[in-house]
């Protein structure tokens, strides 16, 4: 799986602003420079749609998890071992539905070309028949 590390949430920032896409952010709520919390809000309003699991390694309740909670995540997962593996159950479930998106989108648009032939087909069979060119 491709993936770009960054070392704080203003270069994560920067990144979406320069047009990068990405699938799945993973974030961290104790970096550098922006906090979590604050580049999870800048990266909302920037229009970007990614998932984005947060981690951290604050307590439920905590007034800094609740506002990292809340500033747009999808879902915000504890730094040990069990947060490590619903963050890799998160990314895979992530994964498949788009993997099912993609497929749809690629039947969606096979279907249409076809419909687009058949039409065009049609048009050139009855021009023929009315014995225009």
């Amino acid at each position: 799986i491709p993936y770009v590390q960054v070392e704080d949430g203003l270069q994560a920032v920067q990144l979406i602003e320069s047009g990068e896409a990405f699938s799945a952010i993973v974030i961290d709520n104790q970096m550098p420079g922006l906090n979590g919390a604050e580049t999870v809000r800048k990266l909302r309003s920037l229009g970007c749609k990614s998932y984005c699991i947060g981690v951290t390694g604050d307590p439920p309740g905590c007034a800094d998890r609740n506002n990292f909670e809340s500033a747009g995540l999808d879902v915000c997962l504890d730094k040990d071992s069990e947060g490590l593996v619903r963050m890799v159950e998160e990314l895979r479930k992530h994964g498949e539905a788009l993997i099912e998106a993609q497929q749809r989108q690629r039947e969606s648009a096979a279907s249409s070309n076809l419909s687009g032939r058949s039409a065009t087909k049609a048009t050139r069979l009855s021009r023929s028949a009315s014995g225009a060119s």
